[in-house]
């Protein structure tokens, strides 16, 4: 277990955006390889665009949608942890 855990909802993201027509946004996922007990996600989504105007829109268009992205659960996330090396 591990990212691709992650995939179903960057597919449904994408799609949403898509739709949408965001075309100035990218979104990516970090996971880190390293991680101690002080560290309390699994993984960053981080997203981007060129303007503040254009994240402001693309922010905007997605709290008015009310888009339900699938959930992604501690306990899919945990497993996946534990492969990881600690610091």
């Amino acid at each position: 277990m591990g990212p691709e855990q992650l995939q179903p909802v960057i597919a449904e993201w994408n799609e949403w955006a898509d739709k949408e027509g965001i075309v100035d946004f990218t979104a990516v996922v970090l996971v880190p390889f390293y991680f101690d007990e002080g560290q309390d996600f699994d993984f960053l989504w981080v997203g981007r665009a060129p303007t503040a105007a254009s994240l402001g829109l693309a922010q905007d268009k997605w709290i008015k949608s009310a888009i339900t992205l699938v959930i992604v659960r501690n306990d899919l996330l945990e497993p996946a942890r534990a492969n990881l090396p600690h610091l």
